[in-house]
């Protein structure tokens, strides 16, 4: 199995690997990035070694609750990282450590599948709480077959593009970081131009497959995102940055 970008939906949950601002840097509580990521490398695998104590249906009822309590921490710290201030060096911390975090992830992952197949051993908490994370991480997915895999990476790359501009417009709050948002945005835009040749390119070479649609999937919720903070910072006048009113629009429109 593999893991799209940890953090980026993360959030669709919200914290995209690619997105920096060398503008800036961070002044106050450095290391608060590295110590985030600490706890949730911690976390995961506490929840790595519950998930392999199920055994049983009494072993999976006692992990149940602690699981979810693995899980709830697993939110906060999450949207702690989400609150860390958007510039390089912060930035770079979380890329490293992420590394280390997906890998984890990757590993228990297939058991989680495992434990849904076995009904976890009967446990109807412990059934919740799996069904829970598989919701809050829909990143995971198969890892593509080798003939689907040039659209994966594709639409992958696309995702990364336009969740890094997403990102970059939740943090625009006056009009410096505007301007940041606007030069991510730019940069973004251009990605997804390029990456839309190279479709075109391919879909003349080979035709897309149903699993291959469904990647598009998640461009389509991020899109959704992209329109949201269109309306918020219109109704701000862009805090008078020139460009995003000519750039929101346009990168919307690609995205159907």
């Amino acid at each position: 199995m593999r893991a799209v970008a940890l953090i980026i939906p993360l959030l669709l949950c919200n914290m995209p690997l690619m997105a920096w601002d060398g503008a800036r840097a961070v002044e106050s509580e450095p290391n608060e990035a590295e110590v985030l990521c600490k706890k949730l490398i911690d976390n995961a695998k506490t929840i790595d070694s519950l998930l392999h104590s199920v055994k049983d249906t009494a072993s999976a009822e006692a992990a149940a609750p602690k699981l979810e309590q693995q899980l709830r921490e697993m939110r906060t710290l999450l949207a702690g990282l989400e609150t860390l201030p958007f510039d390089a060096e912060t930035t770079n911390i979380i890329t490293r450590q992420m590394s280390a975090l997906t890998h984890i992830y990757q590993s228990y992952m297939p058991l989680i599948q495992e434990l849904l197949e076995k009904n976890a051993y009967g446990s109807s908490a412990l059934m919740e709480h799996l069904h829970k994370h598989n919701s809050d991480n829909d990143y995971y997915e198969e890892e593509p077959a080798p003939d689907t895999a040039p659209y994966a990476q594709i639409y992958q790359s696309m995702e990364t593009a336009l969740s890094s501009a997403v990102y970059s417009l939740r943090k625009a709050a006056d009009i410096a970081t505007a301007k940041d948002a606007a030069l991510i945005v730019s940069e973004s835009l251009a990605e997804h131009r390029r990456l839309m040749d190279e479709l075109v390119t391919l879909s003349s070479l080979e035709e897309q497959s149903e699993n291959d649609r469904r990647l598009q999937d998640s461009l389509i919720n991020l899109r959704t995102e992209l329109e949201r903070e269109y309306e918020r910072l219109k109704e701000l006048q862009f805090f008078g940055e020139p460009d995003l009113p000519l750039l929101m629009p346009e990168y919307l429109n690609l995205i159907k």
